[in-house]
Formats: structure tokens, sequence, C-alpha cells
């Protein structure tokens, strides 16, 4: 009788300790993200020789803060925007707000996390995405159509003498990415742990290569479908560019970036990675990117359209999409973790018309 008598006072204990867990792991990402705001926004300083902060800008920061968040203590990613772009823009949305608040809300964790099995790419969007010659699921491994095939049988299809890519899952920003030739790819492969995939290496359309050539450059299109009124759109798109002798052109890594407008043409400002504008020339291959326009346009904003139709439960998705020799677009990757909110929104936002209402504050 005392046990079953004690069964409410237990929850209603466990049910406490839960929100108080969740609530600490709550602060200490937030103070996490804001840490990595002023680091950001420190770099910038010593960029651009001054900070564009003065105390009122600071204080008209902090009263924007209070009166759209509900506390000053959302100010330093937007204090770090605003370094980016030299002034204070009403209407940013700061990226530890997007990621705390946003991002759990509008992409659920369970759906979210598929972005990162690039195993099941092609079943999610087959006709979207590069084929694979074949993936590894569990130590087996399957063709395209996801028929269990010996890893002899799968070798079989690698063409001689071209290049191949082997993605994990749950890579990030081309970490674990691995290119190597039809002759090394068994040997590769026993170096990758878990689930994997093996790509042919994409031919970029030349007007992309002669940027960068190394690279395979892709564009990251933001899309967005909005849970109050049901609309899809596109928020924005950049191009990033790899370095000279880099494979990737992850800006993580040293890469650059450039806006791209509704019509493909580049913004002409290539941007490292603390978003500082370096001119419009690249520093490796001389090309001039304000006069060039990304081919086939419309069909890579209708590509990213289509495919987020076809993962409904979530709100934003970053993709990856290349440029094929063909003037083709294909999706290479796709993420729904992070979808460079702070790059996209310090650059080239506010994103969205308003902050959402509704939502923690």
């Amino acid at each position: 009788m005392t046990h079953v008598q004690s069964q409410p006072l237990q929850i209603k204990n466990s049910g406490r300790i839960a929100r108080t867990i969740a609530r600490a792991v709550h602060l200490r990402h937030l103070q996490k993200s804001r840490k990595i705001a002023i680091q950001w926004r420190e770099k910038l300083i010593r960029a651009h020789g001054e900070s564009a902060v003065t105390r009122p800008v600071l204080q008209r920061i902090k009263r924007y803060a209070t009166d759209t968040y509900g506390s000053e203590s959302w100010w330093p990613w937007l204090a770090a925007y605003t370094e980016v772009r030299r002034e204070f823009v009403e209407g940013w949305i700061g990226d530890d707000y997007y990621t705390e608040h946003l991002n759990p809300l509008w992409n659920r964790q369970d759906i979210r996390r598929l972005s990162g099995l690039k195993t099941m790419d092609s079943r999610l969007f087959p006709d979207s995405v590069v084929p694979p010659v074949f993936v590894r699921v569990g130590g087996q491994y399957l063709d395209a159509q996801g028929t269990p095939e010996p890893l002899e049988t799968a070798l079989s299809r690698l063409e001689a003498g071209k290049t191949y890519v082997i993605k994990p899952d749950e890579g990030r920003q081309g970490l674990g990415v691995t290119f190597t030739t039809t002759e090394q790819v068994a040997e590769e492969l026993g170096k990758v742990p878990g689930n994997c995939i093996v790509q042919p290496l994409i031919e970029q359309h030349p007007d992309i290569a002669r940027i960068n050539a190394s690279s395979v450059n892709t564009l990251r299109v933001l899309t967005f479908l909005d849970p109050e009124s049901g609309e899809l759109r596109i928020l924005n798109h950049f191009l990033r560019l790899g370095r000279e002798g880099q494979r990737t052109d992850n800006v993580s890594t040293g890469g650059y970036f450039v806006g791209v407008d509704g019509e493909g043409w580049l913004d002409g400002h290539l941007r490292d990675p603390v978003c500082v504008s370096i001119g419009s020339v690249h520093p490796d291959s001389g090309v001039d990117v304000k006069d060039c326009r990304i081919p086939n346009f419309g069909a890579v904003r209708e590509l990213c359209l289509n495919a987020h139709r076809r993962i409904p439960y979530l709100r934003f998705i970053g993709w990856d999409v290349c440029i094929q020799a063909s003037g083709e677009p294909v999706i290479l990757e796709w993420n729904a973790e992070q979808v460079a909110w702070s790059r996209n929104e310090s650059c080239f936002g506010p994103l969205l018309p308003s902050v959402p209402r509704g939502y923690p504050r």
C-alpha cells in the first residue's frame, strides 16, 4: 500500500528532475553558443581593425533583444552579425535562438537526423541525388536498388581509371570523405567504420570549375516550409568555392562563399570563413566572380523545392547542389541539423519577415 501511494510523488519528482536537467542542458548550450559568437566577433574586429558595435549600437541591440526575445542575454550573436554587416539590422534571428528554439521545434530531432544518413539519400530522393554504385549498411553491401550482394560483385561495377568518393554516414563538412581510385576502393573501405556510400566523382560545369578546379564547388540552397502559411519557399542561396589543391569547398576548411541572387548572378563579394569580404577575385585562379552566373539556375531552385516536398516533416533544409558538366543540377548532400544559419542570416538576412510568434522567448 505504501509503495502504491508513493508512485504519484515519485512520478512528480521524476518529472521535476527531468525538467531541471533539461533546463541545465539548455543553459549550457546557450552559454557555449554565445561564447562562439563572442570569439567570432573578436576575429571580425581584428579583421576590420575596429568594432562596428559602439556603445549606442550595443544599447540598441540589447533593447531589441529584450523587446523581441524577452531578455538582453540574446545580444552576443546579434552583435557578431553587426560586425559582419558593419551595421545593426532589426529582424535578425541569432544563431542561439535558431539552434535552441526554432530548429528543435520545426525540425524534429528524430527526423532531421536522416540528413546525416548518406546511405538513405537515394531512397529518399531517387531522382535528385548522385546514384550510388553501392552502399554498405550494417556490414552488408547493397546495390543502388537495395539488393544485397557480395563485395566482389559491387567492386566489379567500378569503371577503370575513374575517381570515386566514399562518404560515411553522419559525416559533416567534408569530414571523413575519401577520394580514391578504382583500384584502391576496396582498401579504403576497410578504413571506414560503419555505414558508407560509394559514388563516382561528379564532373562539374566548366563555368564553375574555372573559379576553382580542384574542388567540386556547390551551391548551398536554404528552403523553408512555413509552419503557419504552409508556403514552401527559398530563403537564400550562396556558392561555396574551395582553394587551389583542395578537394572540398567547405568554408570551415578555408574555402570561400559568395552570394547568389534570384537569377543566378554572383554578388561579387567573396567571403572568407569569418565572413569578411576579400573582394571579387578568387586569390588562386584570378577569376573575377562578379561577372559569373550559375548555369541553369532555375532548375537548381526547382530541384531543391521538389526535394523538400518529399520530406514535409522538416521546415528548414540546406541543400548542397552541384551543376554537372551537362548543366543538370544534382544534390550531393542535404542538412537539417545545421543549415549554416549564422552565415546566411548575418550576410544576407533577415531571412524571415519577422521573429516567429508563439515560440519561447
